[in-house]
């Protein structure tokens, strides 16, 4: 790994006057949802907003409308940017030479919202699923087959509980009631007992089992999605910048300090690997991308893994972006912030060179509304 101290210093140091970017946001499809991701970005005068859900453009084009316009009033202030994630497939080989299929993100910046049904061809043909029920199922099996000890009814199913709406949730619900029996004692390494850290982090489970290539919940998620060119070639389509989502994101940083520094080692191979493939420098790649997320949660405060994708995106001359990944859904922690500097966010003008491709996509809220509005109705005749 590159040792560059010095632009890492420059970083730590130099102070940032705003809070006026929000470039990953999550909402659920509800208006009173998305009155509250504007809300909250208000009282953070955030400027420009991206809401990238998903697969879905549905929360501009659906939700948006439905606002009144003493709503558009109270945030006239915002400027959106119409936005989505998608998972793709990239090959990949870590530091332990192991070649695997990873699931990366993609975030499409900017896309046309007349094109989504574009989008949702692209979804129904080129995505696979496996469904929660089939998922709980895998895990029960594997469970029994390490000799975690559970009751199989105690893993169930409730789309009314967010602690079982999925089945990591459910199934780790099912475990919490033998503790010892099913998760280490603090500083122990079992790996036929889930980590510490799950005993009360339950939500990680995702995270640092299943998709984990060494674990015995690992789950080739990676197989059910489209190969990154696809994914690249529709957001262009789209009319919208594709940019890599949280490089940082892709590997469990537990463990032994060695395993935590083998993992980010892996984030600058991977972020190195995965750019050298989709730069727009490489002639002989029609596919490309436009930038990368260099400032995410997920980064832990790394600043020299930070510093490292920060030269790889100058080299290659592609932009960065970034944004705190903030989730607001059912419920809202108060600790979920779309600008806060501390969570990754805050990427001022100061610190995204290539701002401007994204500045360009920013779209009045009241301008965007009513471009929806007569895009699904050409009667309508409101004034705004």
């Amino acid at each position: 790994m590159r040792k560059i101290y010095g632009y890492a210093k420059n970083i730590i140091n130099k102070r940032y006057k705003s809070n006026n970017l929000g470039l990953h946001c999550h909402c659920a499809e509800t208006k009173e949802k998305l009155l509250e991701l504007l809300e909250k970005a208000k009282k953070e005068s955030v400027e420009v907003l991206a809401i990238n859900n998903y697969k879905s453009l549905k929360i501009f084009t659906q939700v948006l409308p439905e606002l009144s316009d003493k709503d558009i009033q109270l945030y006239k202030g915002i400027k959106l940017i119409p936005s989505i994630e998608m998972p793709a497939k990239f090959n990949f080989t870590n530091l332990d030479g192991q070649n695997y299929n990873i699931e990366v993100h993609i975030l499409g910046y900017g896309v046309d919202t007349e094109q989504e049904e574009l989008l949702q061809q692209f979804c129904n043909a080129k995505y696979k699923s496996i469904s929660q029920e089939e998922e709980l199922q895998r895990l029960i099996n594997i469970g029994h087959k390490i000799g975690l000890v559970f009751d199989d009814e105690d893993a169930y199913l409730d789309l009314n509980d967010d602690n079982r709406k999925f089945a990591g949730r459910a199934f780790t619900q099912a475990l919490m009631k033998n503790m010892d029996a099913n998760f280490c004692q603090e500083g122990e390494e079992n790996k036929r007992k889930l980590p510490f850290e799950l005993r009360t982090n339950w939500r990680a489970f995702q995270n640092r089992c299943v998709k984990d290539l060494n674990n015995p919940f690992y789950l080739d998620m990676a197989g059910l999605n489209p190969d990154v060119s696809d994914v690249i070639d529709l957001i262009h389509k789209m009319n919208g910048k594709a940019y890599l989502a949280h490089p940082s994101s892709y590997f469990a940083k537990t463990g032994t300090q060695d395993d935590v520094n083998k993992a980010f080692g892996n984030v600058v191979k991977f972020a190195e690997d995965f750019i050298n493939e989709y730069s727009p420098r490489n002639n002989s790649k029609e596919t490309f991308i436009d930038g990368v997320e260099v400032y995410h949660p997920s980064y832990l405060g790394n600043m020299e893994v930070t510093s490292e994708i920060k030269e790889l995106i100058e080299q290659h001359r592609v932009g960065s972006s970034g944004g705190t990944d903030i989730h607001v859904d059912k419920t809202l922690g108060s600790n979920e912030t779309v600008s806060s500097d501390s969570l990754g966010g805050n990427v001022t003008k100061n610190k995204l060179k290539k701002y401007r491709n994204l500045r360009r996509k920013s779209i009045e809220i009241s301008e965007l509304r009513m471009k929806i509005i007569k895009m699904n109705d050409k009667d309508d005749e409101r004034e705004f």
